[in-house]
């Protein structure tokens, strides 16, 4: 198969910094996938990585962000099948997505969500895992007991900072307050859903002060924490906490962090597939990142709602669509930003549309589905009606337009 790799460390300018190889298809063990790779994309530690000698003689291919197909798999494999659409970060010990094909164990990897393309894919598992794992494992905040609460990001527009906004502002309902240096980057961090935006090179204390602010519960480091660790360990609230992704250049008192209580934490993306421990989660949290629905079932209050939403068809005097989306619930907000961004190669009036009957699709779907004695407690019934609703969903985003839909758009829009 062919590969890019590299066989020591070379200034990138160098012709040989990075080579195209030929390499042995690799055999997926008792957990492998044989993944069949379409996309990949780059990150700093691939950069690091290839600045590091290798321990073994021959070439190591980088890559560890990857979308592809499942081409076969391992014999204790339980939950894919050749043919499925994946995505995942992989592990930093063995040979990673630039190829045509790589293995990799399938509690890292979670199936691709239908109407979502192999680049897009690719782009986001080590960012969003990063995040996530900062937000929830690290920080130990969760939807039900962040909101309201504060977070500082120093780093906001790169592209951990950027996914961390989004899920905190979007997901657990916290203010954010994210760092930027340019006017640019800081349109960026209120776009992904900041609250405030400060210049972080004159240090955090007084532009933090400027807003108000003399305290945060959290703190994300996603830069170098040496030039921030003061002011950080300031700024952070009693029993809040601090965490970071960057390698420190020097040792980091934690002394002034003990009077709060507060807690400090390093996180990386590669701990669980590096030492073995706990890779299941890593599937699950790319499986949560894109399966919005399925959470409108899991809890009481998410029933009343799809059962209040199938109410709402029968009355003339509201809109389901409207309804759904402005009722708070993060399931609906974050299906109607992947519906949407799906459709985007349609004409805006066919995407609106196209939209607004999926949207009342799956609500009356759902609703129709807790009339069901069982609704709550038959998980197996549960999971094959919510992968057959997305198959449902996969197939109405893919549809064609008609020529009978253009000429009754036409039509429309002579009026």
């Amino acid at each position: 198969m062919k590969a890019v790799g590299f066989n020591q460390p070379r200034a990138i300018e160098d012709v040989h910094a990075l080579e195209d190889i030929d390499l042995e298809q690799p055999t997926p063990g008792p957990r492998d996938l044989l993944v069949a790779v379409e996309a990949v994309s780059v990150n700093p530690v691939d950069t690091k990585v290839r600045q590091r000698p290798l321990a073994e003689k021959g070439h190591k291919v980088l890559g560890y962000d990857a979308a592809g197909r499942v081409e076969a798999v391992g014999a204790e494999v339980r939950d894919f099948l050749p043919g499925d659409r994946v995505w995942y970060a992989g592990a930093m010990q063995r040979q990673g997505s630039n190829a045509q094909y790589q293995c990799v164990d399938e509690r890292l990897v979670a199936k691709m969500p239908e109407g979502t393309g192999m680049q897009e894919a690719a782009a986001l598992p080590l960012t969003v895992l990063t995040a996530w794992e900062c937000l929830s494992d690290q920080l130990g905040l969760t939807a039900d007991n962040a909101a309201g609460k504060t977070l500082l990001i120093v780093g906001g527009a790169g592209g951990v900072g950027s996914i961390a906004t989004q899920l905190a502002a979007r997901h657990f309902g916290m203010t954010v307050i994210a760092t930027a240096g340019r006017q640019t980057s800081a349109d960026w961090c209120t776009a992904m859903g900041a609250t405030h935006t400060i210049d972080y090179r004159n240090g955090l204390l007084e532009p933090m002060k400027g807003l108000g602010i003399e305290q945060v519960d959290a703190i994300l480091l996603a830069q170098a924490p040496d030039n921030y660790w003061s002011d950080a360990c300031e700024l952070v609230a009693p029993l809040g906490g601090i965490v970071t992704i960057v390698d420190a250049r020097g040792p980091l008192d934690v002394n002034p962090l003990k009077p709060k209580s507060a807690r400090f934490a390093w996180e990386f993306m590669f701990t669980r597939a590096l030492f073995g421990v706990d890779m299941e989660r890593q599937g699950e949290i790319l499986r949560a990142t894109f399966e919005p629905l399925t959470g409108l079932l899991d809890t009481e209050e998410g029933v009343r709602f799809v059962r209040f939403a199938a109410q709402v068809l029968n009355d003339p005097d509201h809109d389901l669509p409207t309804v759904a989306i402005r009722s708070g619930f993060e399931g609906i907000n974050r299906a109607n930003g992947l519906i949407m961004a799906a459709l985007g190669d349609l004409a805006p009036e066919i995407a609106i549309q196209r939209q607004r009957l999926l949207v009342e699709m799956v609500l009356t779907s759902l609703a129709i589905w807790t009339r069901r004695p069982d609704a709550m407690s038959n998980d197996a019934a549960r999971s094959f009606f919510v992968s057959s609703l997305f198959d449902a969903m996969a197939g109405a985003l893919r549809a064609p337009v008609s020529p009978e839909t253009l000429a009754a758009l036409r039509e429309t829009l002579k009026d």
